[in-house]
Parts: C-alpha cells; structure tokens; sequence
C-alpha cells in the first residue's frame, strides 16, 4: 500500500488503508487455503491474518471480529513461524534494497504490535538479524521439530 500511495501522492487515512488491504490479503490468503488444500506436503503462508492484526495494532485500529474468525474458521496451521529481525537491522535492509521506504518508527512499532498479539505466545519466534544460512538452519530446526 505504501508503495502505490506514493506513486499516486495519495495517503490513505489509516482505516481506508485497513480496509483496501484486508479485503486484498483476505483474497490472497482464502486463494492460499484453495490451493493448499489437497496438497500433501510443507505448506508455506507469508502475510497471513495475523499480519494486518499487528497492522491494525500499529495504527491505533480495533482488531475487529472478521479477521478473528477466520483465524478460527480456516484449517489451523502446525506451526507459526515469526521471523524477528531488530527494527534497525530491519530499516538497513530496506533501505540496502531501494524499492520501498519504511521509517524505523514504523518498524519499531509494528515489531511491538506483534509481539501485543495476544496469539504471539503460540508462535515460534526465530532471530532472523544474522546471515541467511544461520536463519534458514533455524527455520529448519523449528520445522523439523513441529511435527503434524
């Protein structure tokens, strides 16, 4: 949303913003679920639910009840991984790959916001601010130890 939001000049106010985004990860996320459900095998969803809830934190917005029920309503995932990676780490990243722009205040508090979700107890949550073979050997560890 930023991404377009700039290209436009056009801001969105938080709760429009919410609303083009849930309905666009709602679609995504329901077209996930079509396609993995007679699939036989690892099954990996980035962006899910619990992504635009810490949004919606971020922001100040209610979690609403919609996107609670799906939560509940979808076939439960074996596991969840959540990626943690240190806001400033985070910021060099975004800034080192030049497509998009985030301010690290954003990033701090989306970081917060995740981990407010009251389902972040459940997660794996894996440091993800070292090399790419050290998080995916993590990754792999918490996969292998998930089991279902």
């Amino acid at each position: 949303m930023s991404l377009i939001s700039a290209r436009f000049g056009v801001l969105l106010p938080p709760r429009q913003a919410d609303f083009v985004e849930t309905a666009v990860r709602t679609f995504n996320v329901l077209n996930s679920h079509r396609r993995a459900w007679r699939f036989r095998g690892l099954v990996v969803m980035d962006r899910h639910f619990h992504c635009q809830l810490a949004l919606r934190e971020m922001h100040g917005l209610p979690r609403g009840r919609f996107l609670p029920f799906l939560i509940r309503t979808l076939p439960q995932p074996d596991h969840i991984i959540h990626l943690d990676v240190q806001p400033r780490e985070a910021h060099a990243r975004v800034l080192a790959r030049g497509t998009d722009a985030e301010r690290l205040e954003d990033l701090e508090s989306l970081r917060d916001a995740y981990q407010s979700l009251p389902e972040f107890p459940c997660f794996t949550s894996i440091p993800a601010d070292g090399p790419p073979s050290e998080v995916l050997a993590r990754v792999q560890t918490a996969i292998s130890g998930a089991g279902g």
